[in-house]
């Protein structure tokens, strides 16, 4: 896409208001590492070239902008610099990537430049780990303690398997929880594997059934299951390695057809990779799994977690560039990836995996978006601004237009009811006079 494509199609996003312009902020990026910065293309938005692609600056104003119109957006965009980031920074590159929020430590950071607030990340199956915040939190309880997957599979009983997830879901809202590592959807094989209580059956349709159940009803009370371990997780030994081998007709119609479920019938926004390898490659590292058959097939939407393997920038089997490349989008239980994967940016100066970057932070905040639980501190955003947001997002200009145009056309209506009966009542009284 040409320069000036994309930066007219931020300049002109529906709803941008201009503050300020942004090219003598651009200029203070060093010309020794950013030798074409388009500093002069336009007042509010420009462009640096990283390689074969661009990294997009914006002003406040427009940041702003986006998130008020367009949560959806501004996720998306969230990675842009704004104003007084790269000023405060002195033009220092890593403004641009700090503000991706891509690591979990039981939890997701705030992005203050979109009013996201913290949220956590709980674990499963079999009920939340994690306390009650309201209701019993001065006992300090924890979490309902649910049945095992294959129990409350064996009911047979779609309602009952909805009902399960409605109560998970109900739970998460006591305990402020926005997302959950749960259920388990592999295919018990054998009862005697470790992780046979935390799975439904051994039947891939059954399951398929059940996961959807369970994944769409909790959704409703929106909390976001991160569907696990996918896929091919069948034993405990060995299994942050182990090279698990299939054809791709069992693959579809046993061992993928739970979490398709999930995704497709149950509309999950939510789905965790397992430790080990499909074939010769690692799950989370797995292109054609996460772009090819839930990104393309499934046209699925929601966040990607990897199953808590550390790692690093070099690691040959849980390497954090190859991972966000091939489509992870949250690091489980590891905190640091984020900014391993900023100094990994920064360093080589590589625009196509800044781009991967943005795209999981797009991911993680429209995911978050459909949750209603985030436990975000209330001084991170500001009131005020924040009911401002809300107000425009649920009062969009044109609503406000339609429904001035109803109440004219109602209020022109009964006047010219009121003109004819007044009119009708006359023409009688002079018909009696006469």
């Amino acid at each position: 896409m040409e320069l000036q494509t994309i930066i007219d199609s931020i300049r002109n996003f529906p709803g941008v208001t201009r503050k300020s312009k942004i090219h003598e902020v651009v200029d203070l990026l060093p010309t020794d590492a950013f030798p074409r910065v388009a500093a002069a293309e336009g007042e509010d938005a420009a462009a640096i070239e990283m390689g074969d692609s661009y990294v997009l600056f914006a002003t406040d104003g427009i940041m702003e902008s986006l998130v008020q119109s367009d949560p959806y957006m501004a996720g998306y965009f969230a990675v842009l610099v704004n104003v007084n980031d790269i000023a405060a920074m002195g033009g220092r590159a890593t403004a641009m990537v700090d503000v991706v929020s891509m690591s979990d430590n039981r939890g997701i950071g705030a992005v203050s430049r979109v009013y996201k607030g913290s949220n956590s990340i709980a674990e499963g199956p079999e009920g939340l780990l994690a306390p009650y915040n309201y209701g019993d939190q001065d006992t300090h309880k924890w979490a309902t303690g649910f049945a095992t997957g294959p129990t409350f599979s064996a009911t047979w009983d779609h309602e009952m398997q909805k009902k399960y997830g409605f109560f998970y879901g109900e739970d998460a809202l006591h305990c402020g929880v926005a997302c959950v590592n749960a259920p388990g959807a592999n295919i018990n094989r054998t009862p005697y594997g470790s992780r046979a209580s935390e799975y439904m059956s051994e039947d891939g349709i059954f399951n398929y059934y059940i996961a959807s159940n369970v994944v769409g009803e909790a959704r409703k009370k929106g909390l976001i299951m991160n569907i696990k371990h996918c896929f091919l997780n069948n034993q405990e030994t060995n299994r942050h390695g182990v090279s698990t081998f299939c054809n791709e007709q069992a693959i579809r119609e046993i061992y993928l057809r739970p979490f398709e479920g999930a995704l497709t019938r149950g509309e999950g926004m939510g789905i965790m990779t397992s430790y080990n390898r499909i074939g010769c490659t690692y799950a989370a590292v797995h292109s054609n799994l996460m772009l090819n058959v839930m990104r393309g097939e499934w046209k699925y939407q929601g966040l990607i977690i990897d199953d808590a393997q550390q790692g690093n920038n070099n690691d040959e089997y849980a390497n954090g560039p190859m991972m966000c490349e091939a489509g992870t989008n949250v690091f489980c239980l590891d905190g640091g990836r984020g900014g391993q994967l900023t100094q990994y940016v920064t360093q080589n100066k590589d625009g196509g995996l800044l781009k991967k970057m943005q795209e999981s932070n797009k991911y993680i905040m429209y995911a978050l978006l459909k949750s209603y639980m985030g436990d975000g501190d209330p001084e991170e955003i500001d009131e005020e601004t924040m009911k401002a947001m809300m107000y425009k997002q649920e009062h969009p200009w044109w609503l406000n237009v339609v429904n001035g145009i109803c109440i004219g056309t109602y209020t022109i209506t009964g006047l010219l009811a009121a003109a004819y009966v007044v009119f009708e009542i006359l023409e009688k009284k002079k018909g009696a006079i006469a």
